[in-house]
């Protein structure tokens, strides 16, 4: 049984890994999709990468942002907004774990 941390939790959705198994847990929109550490990279690469050419999408409400994921078939599928929000949610998260890494790395570090 997973025993999740929270990573970011807000209005437009979750991020949570389990402290067990590694695996990660991410809500956003009408969107639940759980992820190995390694595919939880990959999307937030592919994420940053489609960020960063939002300026070429001429209407920020038109759905029409594909963003793959590790499951044949299904893809995420947003408008630039959404994206952005997506982002900034993925962001807070990766900020959390980069922070909680530093912690387990002092605290490892005074037991010795």
């Amino acid at each position: 049984m997973c025993d999740f941390k929270q990573l970011y939790c807000g209005i437009e959705g979750y991020v949570f890994r389990c402290n067990q198994c590694g695996y990660y847990q991410i809500g956003f929109s009408s969107l639940m999709i759980t992820l190995s550490e390694t595919d939880y990279q990959c999307m937030y690469e592919s994420v940053i990468i489609a960020c960063r050419r939002v300026e070429y999408f001429e209407d920020d409400y038109l759905k029409q942002i594909v963003l793959p994921t590790p499951y044949p078939g299904v893809n995420i599928f947003l408008n630039v907004l959404e994206l952005k929000s997506f982002t900034q949610m993925l962001d807070a998260a990766n900020n959390e774990i980069v922070s909680l890494e530093f912690i387990n790395m002092f605290e490892s570090n005074r037991k010795h």
